[in-house]
């Protein structure tokens, strides 16, 4: 928005069309960073009568990111400390959620857990599905998946709070 601003002179951060088309070009170049080098940002007819274009690298868009990524490894931090469990100790890593698809978060994984390979072979946005199918199952007492439930939480595990969690800092 600040780069439109600059060139136009035009403020498009009110104009909640406008910002929520950028918002959905800017999540397709997060998608197609994952595999390319840079990509074009292209909203036509912005704002004003006036289009938005610009070229966006992985590197740009990681600076960007930076606060985000701090706080990337806490939740493994944080599930290693509830657990007991080393880092050394995990036997299989697998990456859930669209976000991992990201170049820079999946070597910090794989950085954190001392070079140990995630497992590529499962689709982080089927996992999120399956995840989010069992607590659906266990939130309505599903036949079969209240036994897992069960079993889970007769082991006396601890819950993460999620309050604890470190918040981003704004890029400098």
């Amino acid at each position: 928005l600040g780069e439109f601003q600059e060139g136009t002179g035009l403020d498009a951060g009110k104009d909640v069309e406008a910002v929520e088309r950028l918002r959905v070009a800017v999540e397709k170049a997060k998608v197609s960073l994952s595999g390319e080098q840079s990509v074009g940002i292209d909203v036509p007819d912005f704002h004003g009568g006036k289009g938005l274009g610009l070229e966006m690298t992985r590197e740009h868009a990681e600076e960007i990111w930076k606060p985000l990524f701090s706080r990337a490894l806490w939740p493994i931090e944080q599930v290693l400390s509830i657990s007991g469990y080393e880092k050394e100790d995990v036997n299989q890593i697998v990456l859930v959620g669209g976000t991992t698809r990201v170049p820079r978060i999946r070597s910090m994984i794989q950085d954190f857990f001392n070079g140990k390979e995630p497992n590529w072979q499962v689709d982080p946005d089927q996992a999120v599905a399956w995840g989010t199918a069992v607590q659906a199952g266990i939130l309505t007492d599903a036949k079969g998946i209240k036994i897992a439930a069960t079993e889970y939480w007769g082991t006396g595990a601890k819950k993460c709070d999620p309050l604890a969690r470190p918040k981003a800092k704004p890029a400098a």
